[in-house]
């Protein structure tokens, strides 16, 4: 995300680390004035470039391959929802399918350290990720092995 959101640091924009990357891509589309209908060929090429970057992190801190019980036991940790972890992929993918968590605090507790929220329902999360605009792009998610067992829909 770093190396995506540098590349529009200028001595008006200067990204901001410890700030939620959505929040951070919103601030950016505003800086640019990218924000009004129909958007500009620059806004579909950065938001390209910013869906891949969230992807290619989700991909760093927990792993993408499907078979790899390494990628499905750092994601169960992540999640905080069993003690002790898991040791074989079925029992790693069934508590990931049924856990609500949205994906970009995901992203973000892992960079803070914190908790991430869990939420009871996929109504639930619904509410919190539309409130909070916290929208984890879903064509990275789908492409990202294990990442696209925690999409839920959202719209």
């Amino acid at each position: 995300l770093t190396a995506f959101f540098v590349q529009y640091n200028s001595p008006t924009f200067t990204y901001n680390p410890n700030a939620p990357p959505t929040t951070e891509f919103a601030r950016l589309v505003r800086h640019s004035q990218w924000g009004t209908d129909p958007h500009p060929p620059t806004y579909y090429e950065a938001h390209e470039r910013f869906s891949r970057a969230m992807g290619l992190t989700f991909r760093d801190f927990y792993g993408s391959d499907i078979h790899d019980i390494n990628a499905w036991q750092a994601l169960c940790l992540a999640l905080g929802v069993v003690d002790p972890v898991p040791d074989t992929l079925r029992e790693c993918k069934r508590i990931v399918k049924s856990t609500h968590v949205n994906l970009v605090d995901l992203i973000e507790t892992r960079r803070t350290g914190e908790l991430v929220r869990i939420f009871e329902s996929q109504a639930a999360l619904r509410n919190y990720t539309r409130r909070h605009k916290k929208i984890f792009p879903k064509e990275s998610a789908k492409e990202s092995g294990v990442l696209k067992y925690l999409l839920r829909r959202i719209f």
